[in-house]
């Protein structure tokens, strides 16, 4: 370690005439350039309490202007005045990503930025000042989150804990690929925020997932990577649900000892932003801020080694939607759930009485119309997110079929990942099968809770493309993502099936060809079978509270 740090030089601090915080802020704001191994420097934040001494400190690495947390030190913009950045007891670092604002200088041309290196160069640069205690925790949500797993694995001297939100360890192929079919909107997003305008050609040139994509799987974030204890905040209307239930389960599996025994995860009904009250068209007052609560007693348990109980809390914290409360477990799903199963009929119902005789509906799917995407696990801010209406946009066409419980009598507590094994046919090579979850209240809303896709090619493995015999019944399953919602007395369960979901996931021509090319395509006659024989049926983690 003393020869890798042997290449850290003098900061050059760049104070201004006046801090770019206000006289009145419990901060002074300064300009650094925090020098890396190559000798190029990070543009960065420094922002250190007035009344002087040595603080830990919380570090932010942000490809998205690091000027734009300036407002939460004075306790304004969407962190509010009760955030972490608020408090007095911390010093805060905060840098623009190499190649991003600030620090767009320090990338060299057809380099790609090493995370890595430059979060460890942080850190090593952050315990020698005078400000610090050589104490450093991380923090930060999505991207902010992907390069605090990189900053870990380096495993720099000095970090102690850190806190990802809404962030997998990798961006595997079924991220990208769901079901074996594009994410359309997460990608054409990312490419906005201006992550790589070629990353559409790469993933369409790349839609089986063959001997390239395991030569990526080399270079990811193992469990074994993360040795310091993490607070995984997460979400279930967030696009990575299942991706950060994935990351905490293997850091709890597989991380050094201290993330084992220590990390933890908080659920809550967010979409991609966490904390906020309304997620989509429902409010969840319970909800807001609680997730910087968490954060700041875990900061000060780890930083400043405060026993405030966060050590004693279960493993998981999650919200139970529908009765609108915070509850905990050590595993998930919770003990006691059971999978329960509601069959569809060809009358349109949803029901635990299994079906006799052979029931068959068909719609007619036309690759140029699409069903549009309302609401659910979507990334653009100019999409609805979250829980919407399916009413309008989904449930009112022709090529949706809507299968709905009777009133129930009384709560049903859904905690887990529900699944839908459908019976299936078309008259197309290839197509594909979509299924929406949603919530019917008793004044008509129909409320998604969760969506899902299967592209039939790929029905068997997502590592080779299989081709549909016209008229062959074929069983498959669709899994959604994770949540915890209860339907409460009076409510009905409702199951959308169609063959579309767009912008969510990307057209399905349905004509066998190569997947995202441009066409009309083809309409598809597709069918849903049910029955003794093709008992195709909704099955939900069922609680017992």
């Amino acid at each position: 370690m003393p020869r890798l740090l042997a290449f850290i030089l003098l900061v050059r601090l760049s104070l201004p005439a006046q801090s770019f915080l206000p006289e009145s802020a419990a901060f002074s704001g300064a300009v650094a350039e925090i020098p890396m191994r190559d000798g190029k420097s990070l543009a960065a934040d420094v922002v250190v309490p007035k009344h002087g001494g040595r603080f830990p400190v919380v570090l932010v690495q942000t490809p998205y202007d690091r000027t734009q947390l300036r407002a939460a030190f004075t306790g304004q913009g969407r962190q509010g005045p009760d955030s972490i950045f608020t408090d007095a007891s911390y010093a805060f670092v905060v840098t623009d990503w190499r190649g991003r604002f600030g620090s767009r200088a320090a990338l060299t041309s057809g380099q790609a930025a090493n995370l890595a290196h430059d979060g460890f160069d942080t850190i090593a640069w952050i315990v020698k000042q005078e400000w610090s205690n050589g104490k450093v925790a991380t923090w930060g949500p999505s991207a902010l989150g992907r390069v605090q797993y990189e900053t870990a694995r380096a495993n720099p001297a000095g970090l102690i804990a850190a806190v990802p939100m809404v962030m997998p360890l990798n961006l595997t192929y079924e991220i990208y690929f769901p079901g074996g079919s594009l994410w359309d909107e997460f990608v054409r997003t990312l490419m906005r925020l201006g992550f790589g305008d070629s990353l559409y050609r790469a993933l369409t040139a790349r839609p089986v997932k063959n001997q390239e994509w395991a030569t990526l799987e080399a270079g990811y974030v193992r469990g074994e990577d993360i040795r310091v204890p993490m607070l995984f905040i997460g979400g279930w209307y967030d696009i990575y649900t299942d991706g950060v239930l994935d990351a905490f389960h293997t850091v709890r599996a597989r991380g050094g000892e201290k993330a084992r025994a220590h990390s933890r995860l908080v659920v809550g009904p967010w979409e991609h932003t966490t904390d906020i009250e309304e997620s989509g068209a429902l409010k969840f007052p319970e909800a807001r801020g609680y997730g910087m609560k968490k954060t700041r007693a875990w900061m000060d348990h780890w930083l400043r080694g405060i026993s405030n109980g966060i050590e004693k809390d279960p493993a998981i914290t999650y919200f139970q939607m529908g009765v609108n409360e915070w509850r905990t477990t050590e595993v998930w799903p919770p003990k006691g759930v059971v999978e329960r199963t509601y069959f569809l009929h060809g009358n349109r119902e949803l029901s635990t009485a299994a079906p006799e005789k052979h029931e068959l509906l068909t719609f007619r799917f036309d690759p140029a119309n699409p069903v549009p995407t309302a609401g659910g696990h979507v990334l653009s801010p100019q999409s609805l997110r979250g829980p919407q209406d399916q009413r309008q946009k989904v449930e009112s066409r022709e090529d949706v079929l809507a299968f709905t419980s009777e009133p129930l009598a009384s709560d049903l507590t859904v905690a887990g990942k529900p699944r839908i094994a459908l019976h299936v046919s078309s008259d197309r090579p290839d197509t594909d099968f979509t299924a929406i979850l949603s919530d019917v209240y008793p004044d008509g809303r129909s409320m998604l809770a969760g969506e899902g896709i299967l592209r039939m090619r790929f029905r068997n493995s997502m590592s080779r493309e299989e081709f549909m015999q016209p008229g062959r019944v074929y069983s498959v399953t669709i899994d959604l993502p994770n949540v915890a919602i209860t339907f409460p007395k009076g409510h009905c369960i409702r199951l959308l099936v169609s063959s579309s979901n767009y912008p969510r996931y990307a057209v399905n021509l349905n004509d066998g060809g190569p997947m995202y090319t441009e066409g009309k395509g083809q309409v598809a006659v597709n069918s849903v079978h049910s029955g003794r024989e093709h008992p195709s049926a909704l099955a939900l983690p069922v609680a017992g509270r």
